[in-house]
């Protein structure tokens, strides 16, 4: 029955213990989100945010451009934007020697600052 299904018509089934684990993390974490705060992200971006956000906040954190650099700036944001927590790249932190000539970033805009921080500004 799921064969030629596309995958995001095969769900899977989160794990429990790993949102319970998450919802923790967020709570009592670096964020420490309010249950206001906590439902205002999840309404937004559930899956960044019950997908091991600990690991996606570290990630997202130290590759951070400078107006939202440091864990008070990045949490003030993540409040406005919580789309900033899957921004784990950052192309203008990289060597432009590693890349070709005509090659301008490392191809991983979906989840690169560089290409989202003007709209956060």
């Amino acid at each position: 029955a799921e064969l030629n299904r596309p995958s995001y018509l095969k769900p899977k089934m989160p794990d429990p213990i790993g949102i319970r684990d998450a919802l923790a993390w967020l709570v009592s974490g670096p964020l420490r989100l309010s249950p206001a705060q906590l439902r205002d992200v999840m309404a937004e971006r559930p899956k960044a945010f019950l997908s091991d956000p600990a690991t996606a906040y570290a990630a997202a954190l130290e590759v951070a451009p400078e107006p939202f650099a440091g864990p008070a700036k990045f949490k003030e944001l993540l409040l406005r934007e919580p789309a900033a927590l899957q921004l784990s790249w950052n192309c203008d932190l990289t060597d432009p020697s590693t890349r070709g000539e005509e090659i301008h970033c490392d191809g991983k805009c979906v989840n690169c600052w560089r290409t989202i921080t003007p709209r956060f500004l």
